[in-house]
C-alpha cells in the first residue's frame, strides 16, 4: 500500500524521538530521514524503523492495539499516540502513561475490550479525558482528570466496556514523578 505524506511525517518524528533517546547516531537519523521521505510504500516505512523498540511500530496505520492476557503491560516514556488505541486486558492490566508521549491528535479515541482486567491511563496537565459512555457489568470507571482540555491539547474519548475491571483516570502519583 502507498504511504502518504502524514505517514512520512509521523515516521519522521518516531525517528526523531528515537535519536533524542540514543537510539540513533546523528548520521543514523539523517540517513533514515532520507529513506523515509523517499518510502513509497507502508513496507519501505517499516523498514526504516524495524529495529526501533515496539512502541515505534505505527507505520501503515493509525492504530494501536494492546492485549494483556494474564499479564500486565505498560506504556510509557516516549511513545507516539496514534488517533485509536484499544485495550484488551483480559485478567491482566494495562497502563497507559502520556506525560512523555508525543500526540499530535487533537482527539484521541481509546477503546477498552475487557475482562477482568484494569485499564489506567496517566494523564499530563491539560489533557481532557472523557469517559462517559464506558459501560460496566460489575466494574468501575473513575476519572480524576477534567472533561475540558486546554488550548492544543488532545482530547481523549474512552468507549467500551470494563466488564468486572476498572478505569481509572488520573495524575501521576508522586514517585512517579
Amino acid at each position: 500500500m502507498r504511504a502518504s505524506d502524514d505517514d512520512r511525517h509521523r515516521v519522521s518524528e518516531i525517528l526523531r524521538i528515537a535519536a533524542g533517546e540514543g537510539r540513533l547516531s546523528l548520521s543514523e537519523l539523517d540517513d533514515r530521514l532520507e529513506s523515509a521521505f523517499a518510502a513509497k510504500t507502508y513496507a519501505d516505512l517499516d523498514e526504516v524503523v524495524a529495529d526501533l523498540p515496539a512502541a515505534y511500530e505505527l507505520t501503515g496505520h493509525d492504530e494501536l492495539i494492546v492485549d494483556a492476557v494474564l499479564s500486565d503491560v505498560r506504556r510509557s516514556g516516549a511513545w507516539v499516540v496514534p488517533r485509536t488505541v484499544t485495550v484488551k486486558p483480559m485478567i491482566g492490566d494495562i497502563k497507559l502513561d502520556f506525560r512523555k508521549a508525543n500526540c499530535r491528535h487533537a482527539i484521541v479515541d481509546i477503546k477498552i475490550v475487557a475482562g477482568m482486567g484494569s485499564v489506567i491511563l496517566i494523564v499530563p496537565e491539560g489533557w481532557a479525558v472523557i469517559c462517559d459512555r464506558v459501560r460496566t457489568t460489575m466494574g468501575t470507571v473513575r476519572n480524576d482528570r477534567g472533561r475540558h482540555n486546554e488550548a492544543g491539547k488532545p482530547l481523549i474519548r474512552v468507549t467500551g466496556n470494563v466488564g468486572m475491571g476498572s478505569l481509572r483516570v488520573r495524575d501521576a502519583y508522586l514517585y512517579e514523578r
